[in-house]
């Protein structure tokens, strides 16, 4: 993931397609049908993205 997130920081097209790609895939996975609006729950509370991964309880 560090790899991709460099080259999204460094304007590589294709990798910031498979980030945005691997966020909407998350929360596909987790039932939600707007997936903008996910995306602003979650862009609220930085722990909210932690949760969608299954990385905290």
């Amino acid at each position: 993931m560090t790899v991709l997130l460099a080259a999204a920081l460094t304007g590589d097209d294709g990798a910031v397609a498979t980030l945005k790609q691997n966020a909407i895939g998350v929360h596909r996975q987790d039932g939600r049908t707007n997936i903008a609006a996910a995306l602003r729950h979650t862009a609220r509370d930085c722990r909210r993205s932690l949760t969608a991964l299954g990385l905290t309880g």
